[in-house]
């Protein structure tokens, strides 16, 4: 399987905060507060921006072409359920209705073709297509962690000599990123939207 390029699992504690300084356990293990598990599963093109494409019903329409006002935050849809992709570029035109809003959808610089085969990297509560990713739901698992994403993001963290809150690239555990096999490459991630939770980084 080629490269992929894709990311979910979010924090769903926004108002978490953590002051300059030295970075507490308590604090890191906030940032995620569910028992999940980190998967890597078989995915595609077509899955990363249907995926999107329901990430994008987090907005509202704009109310005018340039979008000047709110509010552009639909509050009938959990924050937690927003998910953003890393590996691939793209952009959301809220101008547009929900379905049909994801545009300029790249990776490595080229349109992402629908079919083409990534690894997926999901949690177990978005594999199970909850919050509307029905997409994700009976894709084949390749690799599971054995361990939860909380814990996960400590030990991550734990290595890290630094925490920004520049997400510019995240860290991903690295047997998400070969599942079995070395020689496979980094695996997609789809990761969600804020704060360290976020677990994505590709290559």
């Amino acid at each position: 399987m080629p490269k992929p390029t894709f990311p979910s699992p979010r924090s769903s504690t926004p108002r978490v905060q953590a002051p300059p300084g030295p970075v507490t356990v308590r604090q890191i293990a906030a940032l995620y507060l569910y028992d999940n598990e980190l998967y890597a599963i078989q995915g595609d093109g077509r899955m990363v921006k249907d995926a999107l494409e329901n990430a994008a019903r987090y907005f509202l329409t704009c109310p005018d072409a340039a979008c000047s006002h709110g509010p552009l935050i639909d509050p009938k849809v959990a924050g937690f359920h927003y998910d953003m992709a890393e590996g691939v570029e793209y952009e959301i035109d809220l101008t547009r209705p929900p379905g049909d809003r994801v545009r300029n959808l790249r990776r490595n610089g080229k349109p992402l073709d629908p079919g083409e085969k990534l690894r997926i990297a999901v949690n177990n509560y978005r594999a199970g297509g909850s919050g509307g990713y029905e997409m994700f739901r009976g894709a084949k698992i390749l690799w599971r962690s054995s361990q939860e994403i909380r814990d996960l993001n400590r030990r991550l963290l734990h290595r890290a000599s630094e925490v920004t809150d520049h997400p510019v690239r995240q860290l991903a555990h690295p047997a998400a990123c070969r599942p079995g096999n070395p020689d496979t490459g980094s695996a997609a991630l789809m990761r969600p939207a804020s704060g360290i939770g976020k677990l994505a980084w590709l290559e």
